[in-house]
């Protein structure tokens, strides 16, 4: 479930769910 949802958080960073994967998403988006 955590892959799910890691992949989820991943793909949509500005999701409705701001987690842990949310903030990896949103930090490694600008940076890459």
């Amino acid at each position: 479930m955590a892959d799910q949802k890691k992949s989820e958080t991943t793909k949509q960073p500005s999701g409705p769910r701001m987690g842990p994967g949310g903030r990896a998403g949103l930090v490694e988006k600008p940076k890459n």
